[in-house]
Parts: C-alpha cells; sequence; structure tokens
C-alpha cells in the first residue's frame, strides 16, 4: 500500500514538473502557428516562394514560428484577407496591390499605368525609401507590409480580335482589379472596365459577359484565362507587385530575435521569388503560344496607350498627395 502511495506520488511530481517546463518553454520560446492566405493556386510559383518563406522563418527563428499556407483563396478572396489581418482574426496574407489601397490610400500610386521604366527601376522604388513611405499608412489599420513581391507585368487579354491601340479596345468589356486608377486606365485605354472578383472571371469570360482581362503572364497560365481567350497584346500597362502581410499587434508581440527573423525570411524570399518569376514568366509565354495559340503581339503601340492614359495621373494625383509622390517614383534613378 505504502508502496503504491510512493509510486503514485512520484507519478504526480512528475507531471507537474512536465506541466510547469511546458509552461516555462511558452512564455520563453512560444511556438506561433501561423496560417498565411493567398489566392494564388497551390502549384503557382507564388504558393511555392511563399513556403519557402514558411521555411527560412521556420529556420530563422529556431522553430518558434511556423507558417500554414492556404492557397486556392481556402481564407477568402484578397479583400478579405487584407481584411483579415487587419482585424486580427488572420496573421498573415498575401495580395496584389489592387485591393491594398482601401488601407493606404498611397498604395495607389503603385497601380498608375506606364509609372516605372523596367523591372529593376520598380525594385529600387518599392525596396527604399518611396515604398517605405507608401506602407506607412498600413500600420494605421493594424497591417505591416514585410515586402514588395512580384507578381509581374499586367497585358491585356480578349477573346474578339488583335489590340495594337487604344481604337481597338473600344467596345471590349475588360475585367480589372476593385482599383479605381485601375477602372480609370482601362476605360482611357479605350475600353469598358468591369472591377470584379477573380472568382467570377472565368464563368464571365464564357458566358460573355466580359470579353476579355488583364493580368500577368504567369497568373494567366495557372488560373485558366487563356483556355477561353483568343488574343493576347504585351501592353505592359502596370507593373503589379504584391506585398507580403503581417498583423502588426502579433508582430509587435514577437521578441526582437523573432522580429529580425521574420524580416530576413522576408526579404530573402523576396528575392527568391522574383527570380523565379522572371523565369517562369518567359517560360509561361512559350507554353501559351505552344498549348493554346493566341494570337499574340509582341508590339503593340505602347507610345499611343502611354498618352491616352495621360487623364488617369490628373485625375488621381491630389489623392495620392499631389504630384510629389508620383514624381518621386519617377525620379529614382
Amino acid at each position: 500500500m505504502k508502496k503504491s502511495v510512493v509510486i503514485a506520488l512520484i507519478v504526480s511530481l512528475a507531471v507537474l514538473q512536465g506541466v510547469f517546463a511546458k509552461g516555462s518553454e511558452d512564455g520563453a520560446g512560444k511556438v506561433h502557428v501561423v496560417k498565411l492566405g493567398t489566392t494564388n493556386q497551390a502549384n503557382h510559383p507564388i504558393t511555392t516562394s511563399l513556403k519557402h518563406f514558411g521555411e527560412l522563418l521556420d529556420q530563422y527563428s529556431g522553430g518558434t514560428i511556423k507558417v500554414e499556407v492556404y492557397s486556392d483563396g481556402q481564407l477568402g478572396n484578397e479583400r478579405d484577407l487584407v481584411e483579415g489581418v487587419q482585424i486580427g482574426t488572420l496573421l498573415m496574407s498575401f495580395s496584389s496591390t489592387g485591393p491594398v489601397g482601401a488601407f493606404a490610400p498611397k498604395m495607389e500610386v503603385i497601380n498608375l499605368p506606364y509609372l516605372f521604366r523596367d523591372n529593376d527601376h520598380a525594385y529600387k522604388v518599392l525596396d527604399g525609401a518611396v515604398g517605405q513611405e507608401i506602407s506607412e499608412e498600413l500600420l494605421k489599420n493594424n497591417i505591416r507590409n514585410l515586402a514588395f513581391w512580384e507578381n509581374g507585368w499586367r497585358q491585356m487579354t480578349n477573346s474578339k480580335r488583335v489590340i495594337n491601340g487604344p481604337a481597338d479596345l473600344r467596345g471590349l468589356k475588360i475585367r480589372v482589379m476593385e482599383s479605381p486608377i485601375m477602372v480609370a486606365t482601362i476605360n482611357a485605354m479605350g475600353g469598358n472596365a468591369v472591377p470584379m472578383g477573380w472568382s467570377e472571371v472565368i464563368t464571365s469570360l464564357q458566358q460573355g459577359i466580359i470579353d476579355g482581362q488583364e493580368n500577368p503572364i504567369i497568373n494567366n497560365v495557372y488560373n485558366g484565362a487563356y483556355e477561353v481567350q483568343a488574343y493576347l497584346s504585351l501592353t505592359r500597362h502596370f507593373y503589379n507587385p504584391s506585398v507580403l502581410l503581417i498583423n502588426e499587434k502579433f508582430y509587435q508581440g514577437l521578441s526582437a530575435e523573432q522580429k529580425s527573423a521574420v524580416e530576413r525570411a522576408a526579404a530573402e524570399a523576396r528575392d527568391y521569388q522574383r527570380k523565379l518569376s522572371q523565369e517562369m514568366e518567359a517560360e509561361a509565354l512559350k507554353e501559351i503560344a505552344a498549348k493554346f495559340g493566341l494570337n499574340i503581339n509582341h508590339n503593340p503601340d505602347i507610345a499611343a496607350f502611354t498618352k491616352a492614359v495621360e487623364p488617369v495621373y490628373n485625375q488621381f494625383a491630389d489623392s495620392l498627395g499631389g504630384w510629389e509622390l508620383i514624381n518621386k517614383v519617377r525620379n529614382v534613378r
């Protein structure tokens, strides 16, 4: 009997020691499991890069931050994902810049047409002081932008005809993201802009509700748009970055070491993703030409489109704080 009591006491002490030890570990190095939502497909290079980000963060945080990536809009559309991070129902998300302007008006400057000269110009702007300035507004909404990743140059597709200049877009209903600047741009280019969430686009194209859409090359390979389109024009009218977002309250609750790990992983994964994006875009263009046989216009009249969209700058300059921010972007060398 006494022996049984002694054994029971030993077991109880062992259990209590285990509980206290676990509690100590939770206080000093709690493991955070972070859900990260994206609307990109599971096999999309962005999703692949987000998983790479998770692996880097796991390594750099010493295993204290684990990232679970949810693709294909499982956690909602892009607007839902940004709002989720804002209110804290979601700790991280990945979104194109289209919906983000509603949370940070200065972010809309990125959506101006023909703003960036090339990839190098875009990287210098977004990774530098200007990118930091336009991201700071998000902090007011409890959102931190960790890095600008690459969504690519947006191109025009449609089911009706070859697009070479503004006149060719007349009468065509073109889907755009829900960004006022993007809507105004497509209208200025000659088309009829139809703002629409992506979940409705393929069906709308099939049913003739819209005639075309605009998206980076890679996106259209993975989202299936080229299967229901006949013409592609490389208009490069927007350079479309994306943002890796984190809930600010959660971020501020991390240790200095964990914050450093988050920022390091985001920057390294950004560079990884940009390189992968450029490599895969070249391959994607070959694939759509071979597999889908689209009529591809490699040299549309960019000068004519650039001239056509000039009024968009005047229309939105005031809402962006005047021409100062626009000129800051243009003057980066």
